[in-house]
């Protein structure tokens, strides 16, 4: 019903603000996007869901924001798109994307939660880009600590994922 009624949310108006504390937050089933450059968002003990049922859905996740804090234990469930690459070696597809939150200035750190994967396909050492700081000013959003996590997919992709080295991104 409410499908991608939310891309824009907070685009008009100013101070426009979201704030969620000791719960969870999740988008609906068709719905990829969530949020404008112009909101400011505080998520405090909070897991953010934005996995999708199954390869049907409408595909990966971006929830957007100004000035985003993170705070206590919050948490990022995502889904991974390899893109159905068959060479590791020599890639035939796109780079491999994930859900994501994009935020021109923030602060705290957040955890990876649980990782799907939505599309397989087959990678070596290749980033991914989960948190995306566009703007030059502020602080940073920083992914926690993590024990590199192993994924198993039902067509017998077995995956290992890890944090990078570089803020924001993990390795497959």
């Amino acid at each position: 019903m409410f499908d991608n009624s939310f891309a824009d949310f907070g685009a008009t108006g100013t101070g426009n603000s979201l704030s969620v504390s000791d719960g969870s937050f999740s988008l609906g089933e068709n719905t990829q996007n969530f949020g404008n450059s112009s909101l400011n968002a505080d998520f405090n003990n909070v897991t953010i869901n934005l996995h999708q049922p199954d390869e049907s859905s409408s595909g990966l996740n971006t929830l957007t924001f100004n000035d985003l804090t993170v705070s206590g234990n919050t948490s990022l469930n995502i889904d991974l798109d390899l893109k159905n690459n068959k060479d590791q070696q020599n890639p035939t597809t796109d780079n491999p994307e994930s859900d994501k939150i994009v935020y021109n200035q923030g602060s705290g750190t957040i955890d990876i939660g649980t990782i799907n994967i939505y599309k397989n396909g087959e990678w070596v050492d290749k980033e991914i880009t989960v948190l995306e700081k566009t703007g030059t000013s502020g602080g940073e959003i920083s992914i926690g600590q993590m024990n590199p996590i192993t994924v198993v997919t039902s067509s017998d992709y077995e995956y290992e994922i890890r944090k990078s080295d570089n803020a924001g991104k993990l390795v497959i």
